[in-house]
């Protein structure tokens, strides 16, 4: 991008990518690394190396630092912070590109049955706690992470206080029972049983 200022006497350079084409890429760096596969291709037997590597190492350095220079010839001043933000950002679009590219992005696990806890005031008082701790125990699972299709997540105050301690089985209210008999109850859940008479449809 040339200089705005006439009066400055400076000679910026054209970026080598072209800022106008940057700009644009960056939000489309999918696309960008997809148009350099086949040249990664060429390289790899030249290079000795993975495809992964040869983004990594060779074409990584050179688009990130067209997208410095851009940083640097922007017509207003950017603060240090804000282009380290920028920088950052540009990082992390490209790792999730190149992983999307080469086929090694992390699937999100699929969820099946869905456990969750109110963890409001009243419900916490009445015990929701150490029913989330021994479900945690129980059923052999982490909190928030999904293991076979069954997640376990707690939820803030659901309205429903006079009844607490409260459980949701995909939407389905649980409450009132015994500590044991809901432990019982969400086990048959997980294995894909009827739920007994006694729960009812949140709202």
């Amino acid at each position: 991008m040339p200089c705005s200022n006439p009066n400055c006497g400076c000679s910026k350079k054209k970026s080598p990518f072209g800022t106008q084409s940057l700009r644009i890429e960056r939000y489309k760096l999918k696309e960008l690394l997809r148009n350099l596969l086949p040249t990664a291709k060429k390289l790899r037997p030249l290079l000795q190396m993975e495809e992964e590597k040869i983004f990594l190492h060779h074409f990584k350095p050179e688009i990130q630092k067209a997208f410095l220079w851009e940083l640097e010839n922007l017509e207003e001043s950017l603060e240090e912070e804000t282009k380290q933000e920028l920088l950052k950002t540009f990082e992390e679009d490209f790792l999730f590109a190149l992983s999307v590219l080469l086929g090694k992005k992390k699937k999100s696990p699929k969820i099946h049955k869905k456990i969750q806890v109110c963890t409001g005031p009243t419900c916490s008082r009445k015990g929701s706690h150490l029913i989330l701790k021994r479900l945690v125990q129980t059923l052999n699972i982490t909190l928030n992470q999904p293991v076979q299709g069954v997640l376990l997540e707690t939820n803030g105050c659901s309205q429903n206080c006079r009844g607490g301690p409260n459980l949701y089985l995909d939407g389905k209210l649980l409450n009132q029972l015994p500590l044991e008999e809901i432990l019982d109850r969400v086990q048959e859940f997980v294995e894909s049983k009827e739920l007994r008479e006694g729960s009812k449809k949140l709202g």
